[in-house]
């Protein structure tokens, strides 16, 4: 994998699984935040305190989903 060290990353879906296992290399390396995806208000604040601390944004890991079980 590429250093990412000096990227700026947001990563959606990441309270559990693949997600949190990104979000937590991120984390190792110095990326912090946290928000939820669902709730609008979030989101703006996670972009805007994102670009307004680091100036900008290079990586978005889009891994958030809705799952519903039951049977087909």
């Amino acid at each position: 994998m590429n250093d990412l060290s000096s990227k700026v990353a947001l990563v959606t879906g990441a309270s559990k699984g693949i997600g949190a296992e990104i979000a937590k290399t991120f984390g190792r390396n110095g990326h912090p935040g946290g928000g939820d995806v669902s709730i609008r208000a979030d989101v703006e604040r996670l972009v805007s305190e994102t670009i307004g601390r680091f100036g900008k944004l290079d990586v978005l890991v889009n891994n958030a989903a809705v799952l519903e079980f039951g049977p087909l």
